[in-house]
């Protein structure tokens, strides 16, 4: 099946570490493999997935045979990781969506001082996430969908509207179980 969702223009900007989405928000494996599929991921974060779940499960060769993969055998990493996504049943790639746009947004919250174009690359989360109406407030050409307080630049008010995303967003996930 072929999804029109497309993140290649995202991930080579933000250079997530896998630890840290980890540590925002539990990722299942269909979750993972959901995110290498639409580009945010590549073979080396799906290694670094199978290592932080090696503590947990003692004999599990092809989590083993991820985790240690090399850049030589990296092309087998995709199969690998769904292998492993297929023993928890099918995405839901709703939640998988909301959950990586998450990650992403918070990550780029935190490290916004180090990106000189901030509001372009909000951009382009927005268009590769498929213009969700949760932050179209972050982005500059979109209408505002609530009255503009009087005299507030738009900087101002994406930061505060960030922010907001990041606070209903973060609580969703957790009321589900989900952070």
């Amino acid at each position: 099946m072929e999804n029109p969702l497309s993140l290649s223009s995202v991930s080579g900007l933000l250079p997530i570490p896998v630890e840290l989405s980890r540590s925002i928000v539990p990722l299942t494996w269909p979750e993972i493999v959901w995110a290498y599929e639409m580009g945010i991921l590549g073979w080396r974060g799906l290694a670094e997935c199978a290592k932080a779940r090696l503590d947990s499960v003692l004999d599990d060769k092809v989590l083993m045979d991820l985790a240690y993969l090399t850049k030589q055998d990296s092309g087998s990493a995709g199969d690998l990781a769904r292998c492993l996504a297929d023993r928890s049943g099918p995405v839901n790639e709703s939640i998988a969506k909301q959950k990586w746009m998450y990650i992403l947004l918070r990550w780029l919250h935190e490290h916004r001082s180090e990106f000189p174009n901030i509001l372009d690359i909000i951009e382009l989360i927005y268009a590769d996430f498929g213009y969700p109406d949760e932050i179209q407030g972050l982005v500059n050409w979109m209408p505002a969908s609530e009255p503009v307080l009087p005299g507030e630049p738009f900087g101002t008010r994406a930061e505060r509207l960030w922010r907001e995303y990041l606070e209903k967003a973060g609580a969703l996930l957790e009321e589900e179980g989900t952070a």
